[in-house]
């Protein structure tokens, strides 16, 4: 039985590492995008994600420990500074320490942003964001106004209208 490895094979492992080291260079991570949660406060029948509105999908989320390391950790080999950390669901907003995690990566020096239904941006999210050094936010309707029935929560676009004029943070 062979255990160690034979010279053809150190070759091609230690030529592996320099192709990944060189992409690096030629590919540089520009985005890292984390989907936090597929919970949800909506049932958006036009939703390409699994998200669910109870908390049975919880137990298998990241922890915000175990991001927040594996952002220290990919900070280690890339410029956190040119990397933009993009949160993501479900509906991140109904975790409690989704701005906590934003505010992390945002003292490593990533550029932070997350991805909304929008239902949750009250005032005091909307502050806590600003303070986190939220970068950009996406608010995700899906469809056009005239459908927005299909997302089985009336005054959708009304409520989201009226969250984004809490004068969310400028680029």
């Amino acid at each position: 039985m062979k255990n160690a490895l034979s010279d053809p094979e150190i070759l091609a492992f230690t030529r592996l590492i320099e192709e990944r080291e060189d992409l690096k260079v030629t590919h540089p991570l520009r985005y890292l995008f984390w989907e936090a949660t597929l919970r949800c406060n909506l049932e958006c029948r036009h939703c390409g994600s699994d998200c669910t509105r109870d908390n049975q999908s919880k137990p298998r989320e990241i922890s915000s420990e175990l991001m927040k390391k594996e952002l220290v950790d990919i900070s280690k080999h890339y410029p956190a500074d040119q990397i933009t950390f993009v949160i993501i669901g479900g509906e991140p907003l109904v975790r409690e320490d989704i701005i906590d995690v934003g505010a992390f990566s945002a003292e490593l020096g990533y550029y932070w942003g997350i991805t909304t239904n929008g239902m949750l941006l009250d005032r005091k999210n909307v502050s806590a964001l600003k303070e986190a050094k939220l970068k950009t936010i996406s608010v995700h309707q899906g469809r056009a106004l005239g459908s927005l029935s299909c997302c089985r929560c009336l005054g959708l676009h009304c409520r989201t209208i009226e969250c984004l004029n809490l004068r969310l943070p400028q680029p």
